[in-house]
C-alpha cells in the first residue's frame, strides 16, 4: 500500500501544470494578504461585522476567501486530472493490473487528493500566521465571531486550528463529491463544470450546503458559543452518501 500511495503521489505533484497551479495560488494568496495587511481591517462574509487585524486573526480572514478558491478551484482541477483523466482515458487499465484490489487502489486515491488539500491549507495557515506575526500589531487575546468577550492567546491559536480542521473536513466532502462525478461523467471539461456548479445549485435548494465550496460563515457558526449542530448532520449524512456511492461505482465501473 505504501507502494501504491508513492506511486500516486508522484503521478499528481510532477505534472508541470500543478507547479503553474501551485505558483498562481501563492500569488493570489500573497496579494491577499497584502490587501489584508494594509487595509488592517477584516470584513466578515455577507457583512456581518468587521475586525481589527493582528498577529491572531489575520489567518481566519485569510481562510475566509482563500477557502472558495481551494475548494471551488484548485480541488476540482485536482480531482479531475486524478480520477477523470486517468479513469475514462483507459492508461489507468495498466495500474489496475498491479496486484491490489479495488478499493485499494479507490482508497489511495482520495488520500492522495486529501494530501493535495492539506499541502494547500497547512500552506496557508503557515504564511498567514508568519505574515501576521511579522507585518501585524501583536496581541495577547482575540474576539470571536458573534461574541464579545475576549480570548486568551493560546485559546485564540487553538479556535485557528480549528477552523482550519473543520475547513479540511469540508474539503473531504467535496473530494468524496468530486469522485462520484468523475467517475460517471467522462469528459474532464464537463466534469469539472459540475464539480463546479453542482454546490451552489445543493445551496440554493439548501443554504446549509454552502459547505462545499464557501462554508467559512458556517464554520464560525459552529465554533461560535451558540454553536450549529445541524452542520454536523448534513456534512456527516452527505459524506456518508457520496463516499458509498463513490465506492459502489469504483467496484462495480469496468475500467
Amino acid at each position: 500500500m505504501i507502494g501504491l500511495w508513492m506511486s500516486e503521489r508522484e503521478r499528481i505533484w510532477k505534472k508541470k501544470r500543478v507547479l503553474i497551479l501551485c505558483s498562481a495560488y501563492l500569488l493570489i494568496l500573497a496579494i491577499y494578504i497584502a490587501k489584508l495587511i494594509y487595509s488592517g481591517v477584516g470584513l466578515y462574509d455577507y457583512g456581518e461585522g468587521k475586525a481589527a487585524l493582528h498577529n491572531l486573526n489575520l489567518s481566519w480572514f485569510v481562510l475566509q476567501d482563500m477557502s472558495f478558491i481551494i475548494q471551488a478551484i484548485i480541488l476540482p482541477i485536482f480531482a479531475v486530472s486524478t480520477l477523470c483523466d486517468e479513469i475514462h482515458s483507459g492508461c489507468y487499465r495498466l495500474y489496475m493490473l498491479r496486484p491490489f484490489r479495488r478499493y485499494q487502489h479507490w482508497s489511495i486515491k482520495l488520500i492522495a487528493l486529501l494530501e493535495v488539500v492539506l499541502v494547500f491549507i497547512i500552506g496557508t495557515y503557515v504564511i498567514s500566521m508568519i505574515s501576521g506575526w511579522i507585518f501585524l500589531p501583536h496581541s495577547q487575546s482575540a474576539i470571536l465571531y458573534h461574541t464579545t468577550e475576549p480570548i486568551g492567546f493560546w485559546e485564540a491559536n487553538l479556535y485557528t486550528i480549528k477552523l482550519y480542521l473543520m475547513h479540511v473536513l469540508t474539503c473531504l466532502l467535496m473530494i468524496m463529491m468530486s469522485s462520484v462525478i468523475c467517475f460517471f461523467v467522462p469528459v474532464s471539461v464537463v466534469a469539472f463544470m459540475i464539480i463546479f456548479c453542482f454546490p451552489f445549485l445543493m445551496s440554493v435548494i439548501n443554504s446549509e450546503f454552502i459547505i462545499m465550496n464557501n462554508p467559512f460563515s458556517i464554520v464560525l457558526d459552529v465554533l461560535s458559543p451558540t454553536g450549529h449542530s445541524i452542520f454536523w448532520v448534513y456534512i456527516l449524512g452527505s459524506l456518508m452518501v457520496t463516499s458509498f456511492i463513490s465506492f459502489v461505482r469504483w467496484k462495480t465501473k469496468s475500467i
